[in-house]
């Protein structure tokens, strides 16, 4: 019995020795799920705020005009419109990434035939994802650093490119775009381009403006031409920052900057079954953008009337 003592001593302190180990194994492997949990719970955005965006992506508005009044999860969302005071409501409901939205009086556009959208948020970045039915996406993103985008548009969207404004007459147009000519010698990188101006009347100036390059087939885009594509892309993101859209036709990509009332569109266009890049700058107020909306359905209204009579 005296022998067997010191072997139950020796057992009872290894079992006890085994369950401290244990013990601070767990408790370091708790904290360490309690840690991951709390890593991923950080959020920079809000729901109130993922409402907005998704607003403002859907309807092209500034965030800054847009209000957002939260009632039991279901976010009533509104602005006014600055060129013609006309207020606008939408709701909106949020399910973990997903976003569902409305008319603020009408039904949920959840049908198979409307878009789908999600949201990601990476640090201060914010992305709207627009998903439609034949599988092509707009992204949109957003900042929490909106200071810079005010600014960005304050400073920018009035220039169409270089020293070239918006709004000038043809007469100072051509003495400008010498200028911009012999600065940039025809290129911008790697892309030569040509100019092509449009006015709209003596009133209101400039407002579209293209630059075209060297015409090529549609291999030659789709495979070595990308670079060159990419390459003025990155130029933009330098000068502008991120795009506010991305997307294909025809295999071939397309980009677009939003800055304020002015609109860039990086793209490979066709013309007379041949390919070339495009860089084209726009002005237009909302308002301008309403009139020629407005005047396209009256003509094509006209047009079916006719139609109509000479059947």
């Amino acid at each position: 019995m005296s022998r067997l003592k010191p072997l139950i001593s020796i057992l009872i302190l290894t079992i006890t020795f085994s369950s401290c180990e244990n013990k601070k194994s767990e408790e370091k492997t708790n904290s360490k799920t309690e840690l991951e949990k709390v890593e991923l719970s950080k959020k920079v955005f809000t729901e109130s705020e993922i409402a907005k965006y998704t607003v403002s992506a859907i309807m092209n508005q500034p965030p800054e005009i847009i209000k957002v009044k939260n009632n039991d999860g279901i976010y009533y969302v509104s602005y006014t419109r600055k060129d013609d005071g006309k207020k606008f409501d939408y709701k909106v409901k949020i399910s973990g990434n997903k976003v569902t939205w409305g008319n603020g009086d009408g039904k949920w556009r959840d049908t198979k035939f409307d878009e789908k959208i999600k949201y990601s948020e990476k640090g201060n970045e914010l992305k709207i994802i627009q998903t439609f039915e034949d599988g092509s996406e707009i992204v949109k993103e957003f900042t929490k650093n909106e200071s810079k985008i005010d600014s960005l548009i304050q400073s920018q969207q009035k220039i169409a490119v270089g020293n070239i404004n918006f709004g000038i007459t043809e007469k100072k147009y051509k003495k400008e775009e010498k200028i911009f000519l012999e600065k940039t010698k025809g290129k911008l990188g790697y892309f030569k381009f040509r100019m092509r101006p449009d006015f709209y009347d003596d009133e209101r100036g400039l407002r579209h403006l293209r630059l075209y390059g060297e015409t090529r087939d549609y291999n030659y885009f789709y495979k070595s031409g990308i670079d060159n594509y990419n390459s003025l892309r990155n130029i933009i993101i330098k000068k502008y920052g991120k795009p506010t859209n991305n997307s294909e036709y025809d295999n071939l990509p397309r980009t677009e900057w939003i800055i304020g009332n002015k609109k860039i569109n990086l793209s490979i266009i066709e013309i007379d079954y041949e390919y070339t890049m495009q860089l084209y700058f726009k002005y237009e107020t909302e308002l301008e953008k309403n009139k020629l909306e407005k005047g396209i359905y009256e003509r094509e209204k006209k047009s079916i009337e006719e139609a109509i009579n000479n059947l």
